[in-house]
């Protein structure tokens, strides 16, 4: 018998994800996994822990956030792999002496450092009317997918190193352009000028070659049979109201952030579950990290400590507004409606960085009221309505009801 248990965003991303599902890998770390089911390494999961009195911390994009815990990960299909970005968290992870098992499916898509140049240069452009992107290539990868050259990572397998850097070299030269044509990049540009030099240096090929030859060498290719662990664990990336279907295009990303993919997933493991948890997951206020409406905007009174959504040249400054218990609602039904398993799932709720909230000047919105509250009588709302709430940084903050 078999355990699934789904960890969705259930706003703008950042809410806690990281911590919800190391949590949860600490419950039967001998025999869980982690599937990543959508998105790409623009995931930013912050997992804290104390090592021998040591706090340490590490923000989880290509590995699954049960990698302290030492579970291993499963990238699958609609998850797009960046051998750049790998290579970088590897070494990351290496300095804090963990050494994750990654199996990877075979179709994921592949991201080169073309379709991150490219997703960079067109932020850029756009000034005031950015999109919010995170600038590491994912939403560019899956568009030349749809449009050019489909690279995953059975390509990355079935071809040797200087057929691969014939594919590249091909998607530079032709692709690029293409992309370009409505406004060509322009060598008398200051920033056009730097960005051309990046895009015709041979080095650039031969540093992502480099490090596709060690994604290649690390991870174990597999198809979904490999689900055969008694927990499954699947752990989303960016949030529901971020998912591809949202009204508020194009302030989103391109990919299923919610229930889709992974009824997907169990539909084609076809196992019997024993049970099916769906939690929800959002801090006791509302973040977005990025352009994009976000309905009563304000600073919050609240002391807030955020040390992975630092400001950044692509997404700005992290921005806040009241919890949206209305909203949190509609959205979290929307996307339970889409499962389309045998087995119904459980739903919950999971609230985190409770411990941030002040004494008093909470703010919520009811009815589309603003609402203020103090501590006591706001996590009595929340606690009223979920199944998990953390009180801090680390899955040991985590409570269950």
């Amino acid at each position: 018998m078999t355990k699934a248990i789904a960890i969705i965003g259930a706003m703008f991303g950042d809410e806690g994800k990281g911590s919800i599902t190391d949590y949860f890998a600490r419950q039967n770390p001998t025999d869980s996994i982690v599937i990543r089911f959508n998105g790409g390494a623009q995931a930013g999961h912050t997992v804290q822990w104390v090592d021998n009195g040591e706090t340490k911390r590490h923000v989880f994009s290509h590995f699954g956030s049960g990698s302290v815990a030492g579970v291993p990960t499963y990238l699958a299909e609609e998850f797009v792999s960046n051998p750049l970005l790998y290579s970088k968290e590897k070494k990351l992870l290496a300095d804090l002496n963990i050494d994750p098992l990654l199996y990877v499916h075979p179709q994921s898509l592949v991201t080169t450092p073309y379709d991150m140049i490219v997703n960079m240069i067109l932020e850029a452009r756009r000034g005031k009317d950015r999109h919010g992107s995170c600038g590491v290539g994912f939403g560019e990868t899956v568009a030349r997918s749809l449009s050019h050259k489909k690279l995953t990572v059975l390509d990355l397998f079935s071809n040797s190193r200087d057929e691969l850097r014939i594919i590249v070299d091909n998607i530079r030269s032709e692709y690029i352009p293409d992309r370009f044509k409505d406004q060509p990049l322009d060598r008398n540009t200051n920033s056009d000028a730097s960005w051309m030099s990046l895009l015709t240096s041979d080095t650039l090929i031969d540093e992502w070659l480099d490090c596709v030859e060690e994604f290649v060498n690390d991870i174990l290719i597999a198809d979904y049979s490999t689900l055969t662990h008694s927990t499954l664990i699947f752990e989303g990336a960016q949030g529901l109201m971020l998912d591809q279907q949202s009204p508020d295009f194009p302030h989103v990303t391109r990919s299923n952030t919610g229930i889709v993919n992974v009824s997907a997933i169990l539909t084609e493991v076809d196992v019997v579950l024993d049970s099916f948890d769906v939690v929800y997951v959002s801090r006791a206020y509302t973040t977005r990290h990025g352009a994009g409406p976000l309905d009563f905007e304000k600073e919050l009174p609240y002391c807030i400590v955020d040390e992975t959504n630092i400001p950044n040249i692509n997404q700005g400054t992290l921005r806040f507004a009241p919890l949206l218990l209305d909203t949190l609602s509609s959205v979290t039904l929307h996307d339970f409606n889409k499962c389309d398993i045998k087995h119904a799932p459980e739903v919950h709720m999971a609230f985190t960085c409770l411990d941030q909230l002040p004494p008093k000047n909470n703010l919520f919105i009811a009815g589309g009221v603003e609402v203020e509250s103090n501590r006591e009588d706001f996590i009595g709302i929340l606690t009223d309505s979920s199944s998990y709430v953390s009180y801090g940084p680390t899955a040991d903050d985590v409570r269950k009801r």
